[in-house]
C-alpha cells in the first residue's frame, strides 16, 4: 500500500493540476475578445498507480491511484470550416473591391445630379435648339459656347478622374505585393517555431492560431492553395510555384508593364517570369474571363484595374468622338456671322495620331473671294533673308495680308522663313501659324493623296537605269541668290535623273532654278513629277528628328495651310481633341463667338439651319454604328454601371452573409463563453482547495506520526 508520504504527492498532483487548469481557463477569458483565437481546455488524466501485481502486493482490495496530471491543453476548432471560411472570404474580399470600385465610379460619373454630364448634354443641344431660332444672337451664342464649354471640361474631368482612379489600383498592387511578402515571411517563420515546439511534446495551440490567422488573410489577398506537409509545415502554392515550403519563401515583385500603359504586373523575384494564377497572368491584357477566375484583394484590384475602368475610360472615348465628329461635320457646312466658314480646313487629309490641322481664316472682310484652285508656297533671297509668300499657279501674288481690315485695302507680304529656326506666319488679323521644321537644307515633297503610293520616276531617258523603290526628296540649296534644287535618296545622295548625253552611260545629277513651289516640276528630260491630292500641296521639311509637313490651300475666301507632325488644334472646328481626354471648345470659337457656324450659306444672318441640324443630333443615332443616339448611349453605360455596382454589392452581402454563418459556426466550436469558464473556474478553484485539504490532513496525520508518537521507553 502507498506510504503516508505518497498521500502527499497526490495532493501536490492535484494542486499542481488545478493550478493549470486555472490558467487555461483565464487565459481563455483574456482572449475571448481576440479575433481569431481558438478556446483551451486541460485534458485531465490519472497517473499511473503505484501498485503493480506482484508475489509480496498487498491482497487488500482495490489499487490506489498516484494522483492526476494535465496530459494535453486540447485546442478546440475545426480545420474543414477554417477551409470554408477562407474559401468565402476570399469571395468577400473579391466582390468588396469591385463594389468600391464601381461605387467610385458612380461617383465620379454623378448621375443624376445638377452637375452630371447627361444635364450638361442636355443644356448644350438646348443651346443650339434657342440658337437655331436667333441665329444674329450674341447672347445665343454665348451660351452655345458656355454649355459646349461645360460638357467638354466635364468629360474631361470623369476622364481624368477614371485616370486617376486606374493609377490607384495599380500603387494597390504594389502595395499587395508587399504584403504577400510580409505574409509569406510570415507564415514560414511560424512553420518552424510550431514545429519546434512539437519536437518537444507540447502543441503550439497560440501559434497555430496566429499562422491562421495570416493564412486567412493571405488567402483573401490572391487565389492560393495550401496544405499541411507530414513534418507539420504549412506549404502554400501560387499559380503552380511554392509560394511558402517549409521555412523558406519565394518573394513576388512588381515591374512596369510596357504592353500595358507601364502599369505594374506581378512576377516572381528571382526570375523575373510573370505570375500565374488559374492560368492567368497578372499583367496586362485581362479577359473578362478572367474577371471570373481570378480571386481575392489583389486578384479583384487587376481586373478593377485592366477591365472594369478602362471599360468605362472607352465608353466615354466613344461618346466624345462622336460629339467631336458629328458636331465638327455639321459645323463645317456651315457659316457663321460675317459669311466665315464653319470648318476651316477640316476636309484637309491627316495622318492619324500623328497630325492636327491649322488653318487660316479670312485674314479680313476686305480680302476678295479666291477662286478654287492650288496655291503655293514662293521663296526668295532678300539681302541674305529668306523670305516667302503664297502664289497662285500663275505665280501671281495671293492677297492675304489686310493692311487696313473692312476698308478694302489689301497687300501682299513677304514674311521671313527660316528652315533653321522654324516658319511663323502672319495674316495680320491677330492669327499667326507657326511652322516648327527642324531641317537645315532638305526640303521633301509628298502627295497627300492617301490612294497614291509612290512616284514613277521611269522613262526620264532611253539611256536612265531604273530607279530602284524608295523614297526620295527635293534638296534646295541657295546658289549666290538662286534658289536651285535636285533630287537625293534617303541618303542624301544625288540621283541621276538628267542625261546630258542619250547613250553614252554618263548621267549628271543638275541642279535647277527654283522660283516657286509648283503642283509639278520638270526634270528637263520630258518627265514631270506630279503631286496628286486635288487642292493640296504639301511641303516636307526634312530633317533630324523628325520632318515637318506644310499643305496649302483655297477655300472662298481661305488661304489656309497645315503643319504635319505638330501638335496643335485644328483652327474652324467646333470641337477639338479626339477623345474624352482631350475633347475642349476649339480656340478657334472661344476668341470669337461668332465664327459659330449657324448658316447653310455665307451672307445668311438670319439663317439657323446649321444649328438646327446641331440640336437634332440629339436624337441622331450616330453611336454604336448607328443604332443610338449620344443621349441613349450614354444613359445605357449609366444604367449598365448602376446594374454592375448593385450585382457587385449583392454579392458581396451575399459572401459576407457566408462567410458570417460559417465564423459563427466555427464561433460556437473555437469561441470562448466566459459563463462556461467562470463555471470552470469555480470547479478548478473547488478542487484545488480540497487537494489542499487533503495535504493539510496528511501534514496532520504526520505530525502526529512524528510528534505524538515514540514515547514509550522514555
Amino acid at each position: 500500500m502507498p506510504s503516508t508520504f505518497g498521500s502527499l504527492n497526490i495532493a501536490l498532483r492535484g494542486l499542481l493540476s488545478m493550478q493549470r487548469a486555472i490558467e487555461i481557463s483565464g487565459h481563455n477569458v483574456t482572449n475571448a475578445s481576440s479575433p481569431g483565437y481558438s478556446r483551451q481546455s486541460p485534458l485531465l488524466a490519472a497517473t499511473p498507480p503505484d501498485s503493480f501485481p506482484a508475489v509480496n502486493r498487498n491482497a487488500s482490495f482495490g489499487q490506489v491511484g498516484t494522483g492526476v496530471m494535465v496530459k494535453m491543453v486540447q485546442r478546440y476548432r475545426s480545420a474543414y470550416l477554417d477551409s470554408q471560411i477562407r474559401t468565402e472570404n476570399m469571395y468577400l474580399n473579391s466582390w468588396s473591391v469591385r463594389r468600391d470600385v464601381l461605387q467610385q465610379i458612380e461617383v465620379i460619373f454623378n448621375e443624376p445630379s445638377d452637375s452630371s454630364f447627361n444635364q450638361n448634354l442636355g443644356a448644350f443641344w438646348s443651346a443650339w435648339q434657342d440658337l437655331a431660332a436667333m441665329p444674329e444672337s450674341t447672347a445665343a451664342r454665348a451660351h452655345v459656347a458656355e454649355t459646349a464649354d461645360n460638357l467638354s471640361t466635364r468629360l474631361r474631368e470623369m476622364r481624368t478622374q477614371l485616370t486617376d482612379l486606374q493609377v490607384e489600383l495599380d500603387h494597390r498592387v504594389d502595395t499587395q505585393v508587399a504584403r504577400i511578402n510580409d505574409l509569406a515571411t510570415q507564415i514560414a517563420a511560424l512553420n518552424e517555431q510550431i514545429n519546434a515546439v512539437r519536437a518537444s511534446g507540447q502543441q503550439p495551440n497560440d501559434l497555430l492560431d496566429q499562422r491562421e490567422r495570416l493564412l486567412k488573410e493571405l488567402t483573401g489577398m490572391i487565389n492560393v492553395d495550401a496544405f499541411e506537409s507530414e513534418t507539420g509545415s504549412l506549404m502554400i502554392s501560387l499559380g503552380g510555384r511554392l509560394l511558402v515550403m517549409d521555412y523558406t519563401t519565394a518573394s513576388l515583385a512588381v515591374e512596369h508593364d510596357p504592353t500595358n500603359h507601364t502599369l505594374n504586373r506581378v512576377v516572381w523575384a528571382d526570375t523575373g517570369a510573370t505570375v500565374q494564377v488559374a492560368g492567368i497572368p497578372l499583367a496586362g491584357g485581362l479577359t473578362s474571363a478572367a474577371a471570373d477566375r481570378l480571386s481575392g484583394q489583389m486578384g479583384a484590384t487587376l481586373v478593377a484595374r485592366d477591365l472594369i475602368v478602362p471599360a468605362r475610360m472607352a465608353e466615354l472615348d466613344a461618346m466624345a468622338a462622336a460629339l467631336i465628329e458629328t458636331v465638327n461635320a455639321l459645323h463645317a457646312t456651315g457659316y457663321g456671322l460675317n459669311s466665315v466658314p464653319g470648318g476651316g480646313l477640316v476636309a484637309m487629309q491627316t495622318v492619324p495620331g500623328t497630325v492636327n490641322g491649322f488653318s487660316l481664316t479670312t485674314p479680313g472682310s476686305g480680302l476678295s473671294t479666291l477662286a478654287s484652285g492650288t496655291y503655293f508656297v514662293e521663296i526668295r533671297d532678300n539681302s541674305n533673308v529668306l523670305e516667302f509668300r503664297l502664289v497662285d499657279s500663275d505665280g501671281n501674288a495671293i492677297d492675304i495680308y489686310d493692311a487696313s481690315a473692312g476698308g478694302g485695302a489689301v497687300t501682299s507680304a513677304w514674311q521671313p522663313l527660316s528652315l533653321v529656326s522654324g516658319m511663323a506666319f502672319d495674316t495680320g488679323r491677330g492669327l499667326v501659324v507657326n511652322f516648327a521644321p527642324v531641317a537645315d537644307h532638305s526640303l521633301g515633297m509628298t502627295s497627300t493623296d492617301a490612294n497614291v503610293s509612290g512616284f514613277n520616276l521611269s522613262g526620264v531617258a532611253s539611256g536612265l537605269a531604273e530607279l530602284p523603290s524608295g523614297t526620295y526628296h527635293v534638296e534646295v540649296r541657295n546658289n549666290g541668290g538662286d534658289w536651285q534644287f535636285r533630287l537625293v535618296d534617303a541618303g542624301g545622295a544625288a540621283v541621276a535623273i538628267y542625261d546630258n548625253s542619250a547613250g553614252d552611260g554618263s548621267l549628271t545629277s543638275d541642279w535647277q532654278s527654283l522660283q516657286s513651289v509648283p503642283h509639278s516640276f520638270d526634270t528637263r528630260r520630258g518627265l514631270t513629277i506630279q503631286f496628286s491630292g486635288g487642292p493640296y500641296e504639301e511641303t516636307t521639311f526634312g530633317g533630324t528628328p523628325s520632318p515637318a509637313n506644310v499643305e496649302y490651300t483655297a477655300r472662298g475666301t481661305q488661304v489656309g495651310g497645315r503643319l504635319d507632325g505638330a501638335a496643335s488644334a485644328t483652327l474652324g472646328a467646333f470641337f477639338d481633341g479626339s477623345s474624352a481626354r482631350d475633347i475642349a471648345l476649339s480656340n478657334y470659337i472661344k476668341a470669337d463667338f461668332t465664327r459659330i457656324a449657324t448658316a447653310a450659306a455665307p451672307d445668311s444672318p438670319g439663317d439657323g439651319s446649321v444649328a438646327l441640324a446641331i440640336a437634332r443630333l440629339a436624337q441622331q443615332k450616330v453611336m454604336n454604328g448607328g443604332a443610338t443616339s449620344v443621349g441613349d448611349y450614354y444613359r445605357s453605360i449609366i444604367a449598365a454601371l448602376g446594374k454592375d455596382a448593385r450585382h457587385a454589392l449583392v454579392t458581396a452581402d451575399h459572401h459576407d452573409l457566408l462567410t458570417n454563418h460559417l465564423e459563427e459556426r466555427q464561433e460556437e466550436l473555437a469561441g470562448v463563453s466566459l459563463d462556461e469558464e467562470t463555471v470552470n473556474l469555480v470547479q478548478f478553484q473547488r478542487t484545488y482547495q480540497a487537494a489542499a485539504r487533503v495535504m493539510t490532513t496528511m501534514d496532520e496525520m504526520l505530525d502526529k506520526i512524528i510528534n505524538g508518537m515514540g514515547l514509550v521507553g522514555r
